[in-house]
């Protein structure tokens, strides 16, 4: 259970970052650039907390290469937009 809520813990520093980042603009009014920085930024907050709170940091299951992408995809796409739809709403097939 104690992993469980380190995994929260991370999760709501992570999206705390994000809501920092839009400072109250919408979602949809940020360039793919903005983007790109916002996910860097995340990166780098992932890397000091891997590097701070090890245990926050495996509690979020990131284990192999890839992961961490995706998982900061679904995290932005989660606070930012409609979650997992927004991939699926994008698709232009």
């Amino acid at each position: 259970m104690a992993s469980h809520t380190s995994a929260e813990r991370a999760r709501a520093k992570l999206k705390l970052r994000v809501a920092e980042f839009m400072n109250g603009k919408a979602a949809n009014a940020f360039a793919p650039t903005q983007l790109r920085d916002l996910k860097l930024s995340l990166r780098e907050t992932l890397q000091a907390l891997q590097a701070l709170s090890p245990d926050e940091y495996r509690a979020l299951c990131i284990a192999r290469a890839g992961e961490e992408e995706r998982f900061l995809d679904d995290l932005i796409n989660e606070t930012l937009g409609l979650g997992p739809l927004d991939v699926l709403l994008k698709d232009p097939t």
